[in-house]
């Protein structure tokens, strides 16, 4: 059983230690976030429990933008089993974590600033304990719960009635499930897997239809998130296996049937995240080479684009943390980054190209000083050449 612990506690992590430009660090690498949009962000990771000298925690993080203060009010200690998704349903205010083979459900009390888990189960029944669960998805109601993992089976559980059997196992992709997203009246939802495949499904397992993203140049593209932006326009993320990314749109019919509509390269780099925003309207890009970005979804069209390394490894996780102008990274090198859009970023990579240069000018400005000296002869009493 996860065990609920607070941050004063001896065996409790340390609070999110403040850095530069928004940065904080935690006492683990971050596999998984997610926020409310209302200033509170959940992080979950670790590095394997005590015997590798790194806990595996479920934390709870304030966020207050008049600050910028970033505050650690509550962890859940997790043993040996790190969490690797997270995710939020607002119409029931609940979070729930995919954990190693488990799903947790989680609950944040505003009042005690605690979060404490109501529920667990196993999610990976193929092989517990030794399969992990990668995704887990609040149906819109808040009813259902969407998980994926290594054994590549999808399945559906409806909470109020049974969570030791799903209401439906699909075992259609052919490999592990790598991102999953319901549509926003809970009537259909889409997942990813490593085979490359993009399929939809209709509330009763039916499969609708299969996307595999198309060979660009010789690349075959894998397609890593997809998400709806209503009950009839999907995106999906993909990239090639060094970069490029593209975004492409999908027209969902009916049926159930997928149409493509527009594809766009987005980056040279390879995706790494994407988050959107509640109301659908937003959406938040994390990419290998630390370049972040805010898109308008209808249309597509950018709004904002971060290039400042304020991570050391890539951006795996990403949220909007406030009404979409506010939004949090996080990075297996331990640290989060809270990018407010409506204060511009600093590019201390650029400061630091300028403080070169003034260096190098002052080194030349001096060594040439030196030189006309010496021809000169300022330096041993000796004059110049055409005076002897």
């Amino acid at each position: 059983m996860a065990k609920d612990k607070s941050d004063k506690a001896a065996s409790g992590p340390k609070p999110a230690v403040p850095g530069l430009d928004g940065t904080f660090y935690m006492a683990y690498p971050i596999f998984s976030m997610c926020s409310d949009e209302h200033g509170l962000v959940i992080t979950g990771g670790g590095g394997g429990g005590k015997e590798y000298g790194v806990l595996d925690f479920i934390q709870a993080h304030v966020y207050d933008e008049p600050t910028a203060s970033f505050t650690t009010v509550s962890s859940i200690e997790t043993g040996t089993k790190v969490c690797y998704d997270l995710t939020y349903c607002p119409a029931i205010d609940r979070f729930a974590a995919a954990l190693t083979s488990e799903c947790l459900i989680l609950r944040f009390d505003a009042t005690s600033l605690s979060l404490t888990c109501e529920a667990r189960f196993i999610a990976e029944q193929s092989n517990p304990g030794q399969t992990v669960c990668n995704v887990v998805r609040y149906s819109p109601s808040g009813a259902e719960l969407l998980t994926g993992g290594d054994d590549g089976v999808v399945r559906v559980w409806n909470l109020a009635s049974s969570t030791t059997t799903p209401r439906l196992a699909l075992d259609d992709h052919h490999k592990e499930i790598v991102d999953a997203e319901w549509a926003p009246s809970g009537e259909r939802f889409v997942t990813c897997g490593r085979d490359r495949s993009v399929k939809i499904w209709s509330g009763d397992g039916s499969c609708t239809d299969t996307i595999i993203p198309e060979k660009v140049k010789a690349v075959a593209p894998l397609a890593k998130f997809a998400r709806f932006v209503n009950d009839t326009c999907l995106i999906v993320a993909s990239h090639g296996p060094r970069g490029p990314s593209w975004l492409t749109v999908y027209d969902v019919g009916s049926d159930g049937k997928a149409k493509e509509v527009k594809k766009s390269q987005i980056s040279k780099a390879v995706i790494c995240s994407m988050s959107i925003s509640q109301d659908r309207a937003r959406g938040v890009l994390g990419f290998v080479d630390s370049t972040r970005m805010i898109i308008n979804l209808a249309p597509i069209s950018m709004v904002f684009k971060n290039t400042s390394v304020v991570h050391e490894m890539p951006p795996g996780k990403a949220a909007f943390v406030l009404d979409k102008h506010v939004v949090c990274t996080a990075s297996a090198d331990y640290s989060v980054n809270i990018w407010n859009i409506k204060k511009p970023a600093k590019n201390h990579t650029l400061g630091c190209c300028w403080w070169m240069i003034f260096l190098f000018t002052l080194i030349a400005f001096f060594y040439y000083a030196y030189l006309y000296a010496v021809k000169e002869g300022h330096f041993g009493g000796v004059g110049r050449l055409d005076e002897l």
